[in-house]
Formats: structure tokens, sequence, C-alpha cells
């Protein structure tokens, strides 16, 4: 029997242009590890730890090296990828490909991580482009299919163009190895 343990940190934005308040979900990470009666205790507590001590590193890292992306369309013409989701929609009908839809936010330091520690590796950009239509929106700005809004950034949606229904969601931030592996693995039609 395994027991997973969860971190998930979420925390109280300001829309843009509004002083509403959303919550918003930011970061998320899990551990697991095998179930010992006689050491149950300890292995949570170590757990719990090690996922604190991660984010703790992770935050202090981006706060200290990426910046907030300030000009509209730098990453997204960098890249390659569309700005507006109907345009890629007809594009990955045409070119008979899906959709890589990416919400960030600007309130999200892992969506900045994201963008700068895996999107703009050039094998990474090479594999999305190979099988996708890419699109990048800001939840605060862009207007998106409604289904496509959950708490989570940066969360990338896989979406079958004909039905604009995801067939895989990605949520919060994700290494360049597991972001690899799951774009490699992606036998979607």
């Amino acid at each position: 029997m395994l027991i997973n343990v969860r971190l998930v940190i979420g925390e109280q934005v300001k829309r843009m242009g509004s002083d509403d308040k959303v919550f918003a979900l930011t970061y998320q990470n899990t551990l697991a590890f095998a179930y010992d009666k006689e050491n149950v205790e300890e292995k949570l507590e170590d757990s719990v730890d090690e996922l604190l001590a991660k984010f703790a590193d992770q935050y202090a890292q981006e706060r200290g090296t990426l910046k907030r992306v300030k000009e509209k369309g730098t990453l997204a013409a960098s890249l390659g990828y569309e700005t507006d989701y109907e345009t890629a929609v007809a594009r990955a009908k045409k070119e008979h490909k899906n959709v890589m839809l990416l919400l960030v936010a600007n309130y999200c330091p892992w969506c900045r991580k994201f963008e700068e520690l895996v999107l703009r590796k050039e094998d990474v950009n090479a594999l999305v482009h190979s099988k996708y239509i890419s699109v990048i929106l800001n939840k605060e700005k862009e207007t998106f299919p409604p289904a496509f809004n959950i708490a989570f950034t940066p969360v990338v949606h896989f979406v079958n163009p004909a039905t604009q229904q995801a067939y895989h969601t990605v949520a919060g931030y994700n290494s360049r190895d597991e972001f690899v592996h799951w774009l490699e693995t992606d036998k979607h039609p």
C-alpha cells in the first residue's frame, strides 16, 4: 500500500485592471511512500518536510531569476505560438493537428518558470510544433472557452480541434523531463 502526500499552494491575487481578488492554485507537488505501520508518522513528517523544502527552493530561485513578461506576445512570438484560440483551432483543423492551449497569468511565478525552463528549450519547442498548433493566452486578458478555465496556472490543455474538447490536461508546473515525456507519449490522433 502506498501513501501519497500532496502539497497544493494557492493565493489570493488581484485581477488585472480590477480590485477583485480571486483564489488561484499556483503550485502542486506529490510524494509517495510505502505504508509501514511502525514508521508511518516519521515517513509522513519526512515527506511533508521534503515537499516544503522543494517548494522553498523553487520559490527562492524563481523570485531571483525570472521576470514577468511585460510585452504582450513576446513569448508567443519568440516561440511561434498563436495568441488567439479561434485562429489556433482553424489552423489545427487545416493542418490535421491537435491544439496545445497554454493558459498563464501575470501573478504566477510558476508560469514564468515553465515558460523559461521548459518551453524555451529548442528541443521542447520543436517537439511542440511537430505535433500541435500551440496557443498561449493570459487568463486575465484573453478570451477562451470557459470549459478550459481551471484554478491552476500554468495549465496546458491538449484539445481535439474537431470537438474542441480537451483529451488531456497538465495542471501546474512540470519539469522539462515530465513535459517532454508526456509530449512523446501522446498518441491521440
